[in-house]
């Protein structure tokens, strides 16, 4: 920000040459602190109107993929959520229409009998087709129900002093991984790691607490499930042993 000289407006542009309260012509001394500060500490994809789309979702992308730490770090200082909400969807949809394509490229006919078969579809084609048309409804279901889920998750394992809006930007930047739908085959195995490690990173910063602690927190319902699991493989050999003892001592 930068304060006029003349008549104390504070400039956010960072455009601006010129108060557009009195007209006054701003330093460019102050300008260039302003720059480097903007640069510093607020995250590229807000400051998509200073350095356009393109050049924004390019910047973004390659800091959450490879410095997520820091791109956290400065969505933290200025969280805006409306500002996620947009980026979720566009990279939503790029990188579920992706996904859509090589299904396309790859669907065959033994596929569309099978569906024919087993659900009445007649036309796998068609039917991607439609549910494309409500793909941004269902990416803001899904961060919502993924915001609503491991907040819930949080606040039962960290007590944040962050609210929910800060849970829900983590998921909508994390959701830069769906791009990796237009790696067929292989995206789909990246996918969920790189998503697992950009939301640790996301709930590091945004929460204020240790990577481990975020990573628990993020993989918790699988860490009980497979607790689970081995409690039913052990209890079953267990009962598989007694049960064999148990018919020793009578034959």
């Amino acid at each position: 920000m930068i304060k006029c000289s003349k008549c104390g407006f504070i400039v956010t542009a960072l455009n601006e040459k010129i108060c557009p309260q009195c007209k006054n012509v701003l330093l460019a001394e102050n300008l260039n602190k302003h720059l480097s500060y903007f640069v510093s500490n607020v995250n590229p994809w807000e400051q998509i109107s200073n350095i356009g789309i393109l050049k924004a979702i390019l910047l973004t992308l390659k800091q959450i993929f490879f410095t997520p730490y820091d791109f956290f770090d400065k969505t933290a200082r200025s969280p805006n959520a409306y500002i996620a909400l947009i980026y979720t969807l566009v990279i939503g949809v790029l990188g579920n229409l992706s996904g859509f394509l090589w299904s396309i490229f790859f669907a065959s006919s033994e596929i569309n009998i099978l569906l024919q078969n087993i659900f009445g579809i007649y036309d796998f084609k068609k039917y991607s087709a439609i549910a494309l048309i409500f793909l941004p409804l269902f990416i803001l279901l899904k961060q919502s129900f993924l915001t609503l889920y491991f907040h819930i998750l949080i606040f039962l394992t960290h007590r944040p002093k962050n609210s929910i809006k800060f849970t829900f930007i983590s998921v909508c930047y994390s959701e830069s991984t769906s791009l990796l739908n237009l790696l067929p085959i292989i995206g789909n195995i990246l996918s969920p790691i790189f998503f697992i490690y950009i939301l640790t990173a996301a709930f590091s910063k945004m929460h204020n607490m240790s990577s481990f602690k975020a990573l628990i927190i993020i993989l918790l319902p699988l860490i009980i499930c497979f607790f689970i699991f081995i409690l039913i493989i052990i209890s079953s050999l267990g009962a598989s042993f007694f049960i064999k003892d148990f018919l020793k001592g009578i034959y």
